[in-house]
């Protein structure tokens, strides 16, 4: 996935699940009063310092009232300038023809004293150092620097910030903090995101973060409660050792992610006090701990926790008793040392949304019991355990699957079962060595036509492929299956291809019809395709893997190939192919050839060339 592609799917997320307080599509409303020309001249300034190529600000002009240009909030009645929103994942998410902010940021914001809300999420400041200059900002009540692209150390200075409430700084991936101590002076914070930070050389930052607990304890009695809950993100940002007692004395602490750092023990026993906490994400870490253990300490929460995430972890023991988590939404437990058998009791949480279990060592039988009462459930990840699962095939199950079904390496064949075929909302389908043989149901591909992943790998399914270009597969793993017939074409959104080992045939020229930008691999090695290879593959300049080993393709190696330029591997051995191998010059990634078998043949490569680096 390109850059671009992976920003549009990370501000679509955000525009279509975060409310904020200033709405993406209403920032430039009228007003009854015109802005102050001190601040519409400020904001000129400001414009001048970024360049932009789409013209996003084109509704900026000297002549026009600046409350309602795009992006600018004003007070109503003064006319001053209250809020500034250039985030790139409001107004252009469906706007393709627009490209993020880049540049400098001016310091004629200082000249903006009533400035309350700064928004320049997701745009490219080129990796600057957040300025200094923000931290004079005295009326700031919310900032937004999400994916912004900054560097460096994040400026102290944004401890004078005593009115912020909402400090977003999540994705800054190249910024750090070697001293969190002016954090304790946002005595109104509610809302703090750093992750993706690297925090690693971060002196004392639980020591930092203390000093708000005072500030956090709220009267959960007041009237407004929603506005003054407390979230913390700190995940991606290279933490260490134990979880901190710090946050176990934040008694309004609602929101807390500490996922993919490296912190080890178990959940601290103060979380007992933690009786507002809604979501813990604590997901790939080094936490090791009796899982029943970890519940307790999470009792206090049993009438508000609703995300509960402990994947890729070392967690062990039995099934702990989640009965009474009565408004639990997510369980993730997977990719842990869980064993024992799952009690039907799983069945009775009617709030799940999201089961994933996959990666442990249960053991027992899953039954329809287990699925009861769970007419919410989205997400049902169970692959990679001892247990089996017996349900009936004419099975009407209480819900309806809108995200992934995984129940890979089961015994759910040799028929395709019916009960799978009435989720009909499927995003993704994994059932890979699930004992299934002969042909895919008919309609198959109608009836999950709305599919971005399929798994349905190491099976024994038979028949041909039809046409999928109409689509949204991204990924797809059909290999060590008896498909056969020509390859088809696919969607636009392929991303990889596996159909290795299989029995697919004739040339490749419906394939050839595919216009898949991003699709980074392709494997159809282990068939028996024939026929020479079209000279289309600068169609796909994502791509990195090429695989076409063990087939009966014949003629010239086309030269489309030498335009690859993120080509890793290329492996062509064991067809009959002639002639010499184009060049590969402006394929500056490949370090894997693999041209030639026990033949003769390396396509005029010396011997000590093919199969090392290019």
């Amino acid at each position: 996935m390109s850059g671009r592609s992976m920003h549009f799917v990370l501000v679509g997320l955000v525009c279509l699940a975060v409310a904020s307080a200033i709405s993406c599509s209403s920032v430039g409303s009228s007003y009854n009063i015109m802005c102050l020309e001190s601040e519409r001249q400020a904001l000129l300034q400001f414009k001048q310092g970024l360049v932009d190529e789409s013209n996003a600000l084109a509704s900026w002009k000297s002549e026009k009232d600046c409350c309602k240009w795009r992006g600018i909030a004003c007070n109503n009645q003064t006319g001053h300038v209250t809020g500034l929103n250039f985030s790139f994942s409001c107004d252009s998410y469906f706007n393709y023809s627009e490209v993020p902010l880049r540049g400098a940021m001016s310091p004629s914001l200082l000249e903006l004293p009533f400035l309350n809300y700064l928004d320049l999420s997701y745009n490219d400041f080129e990796g600057i150092v957040i300025p200094k200059l923000i931290g004079s900002l005295s009326q700031l009540k919310e900032l937004k620097l999400a994916h912004a692209n900054f560097s460096g150390l994040v400026p102290p200075q944004l401890g004078n910030l005593s009115n912020l409430h909402t400090l977003d700084l999540f994705g800054n991936h190249d910024a750090s903090s070697e001293n969190l101590e002016w954090l304790s002076h946002l005595s109104s914070l509610r809302y703090l995101n750093m992750a993706w930070l690297n925090l690693s050389e971060a002196v004392n930052w639980p020591q930092s973060l203390s000093k708000l607990t005072l500030l956090t304890k709220l009267q959960l009695s007041q009237s407004n409660v929603s506005s003054n809950f407390v979230h913390i993100d700190l995940s991606h940002s290279q933490l260490e050792g134990p979880i901190p007692d710090v946050f176990t004395s934040m008694l309004s602490l609602v929101t807390l992610d500490l996922s993919w750092n490296k912190l080890e023990g178990g959940i601290p026993k103060g979380f007992q006090n933690l009786c507002s906490l809604e979501s813990l994400t604590l997901w790939s870490n080094q936490l090791s701990e009796n899982i029943e253990d970890s519940v307790k300490t999470l009792s206090c929460a049993e009438n508000t926790l609703m995300t509960l995430d402990l994947s890729y972890n070392q967690f062990w023991g039995s099934w702990p008793d989640l009965a009474r988590f009565s408004k639990l939404r997510e369980l993730h437990l997977g990719k842990n040392q869980l064993n024992g058998s799952v009690p039907a009791s799983v069945g009775q949480l009617s709030s799940l949304e999201h089961l994933s279990l996959s990666g442990n060592s249960f053991t027992g039988v899953i039954i329809e019991s287990h699925f009861l009462k769970l007419s919410h459930l989205h997400y049902l990840g169970l692959s990679g355990n001892y247990f089996s699962i017996n349900l009936s095939s004419d099975w009407n199950p209480p819900f309806q699957l809108t995200g992934l079904l995984d129940m890979s390496s089961y015994k759910l064949g040799p028929a395709f079962p019916k009960w799978i075929l009435t989720q009909t909302n499927l995003t993704g389908l994994y059932l890979s060595n699930a004992g299934l043989s002969g042909s895919l149901p008919n309609k198959f591909w109608d009836i999950f036509s709305g599919l971005f992943q399929l798994d349905l790998s190491m099976n024994q399914i038979r028949g041909k492929l039809p046409n999928l270009s109409t689509m949204s597969l991204s990924n797809v793993y059909l290999s060590s299956n008896l498909l056969s017939g020509a390859m088809p074409s696919f969607s636009p959104e392929l991303r990889k291809l596996y159909l290795s080992n299989n029995k697919f045939s004739e040339p490749l020229s419906c394939f050839c019809a595919t216009q898949a930008p991003y699709l980074g691999l392709i494997d159809i090695s282990e068939n028996q395709l024939s026929g020479e290879l079209p000279n289309y593959w600068k169609q796909f300049q994502g791509l990195e893997a090429l695989k076409l080993e063990k087939n009966k393709l014949s003629g010239k190696i086309p030269s489309s190939l030498g335009n690859l330029k993120r080509l890793t591997l290329l492996s062509l051995n064991a067809n009959n192919f002639s002639g010499e191998l184009p060049s590969l010059e402006n394929c500056t990634n490949t370090t894997s050839i693999m041209a030639s078998d026990d033949s003769d043949d390396s396509f005029g490569l010396s011997s000590d060339e093919v199969g090392r680096c290019c």
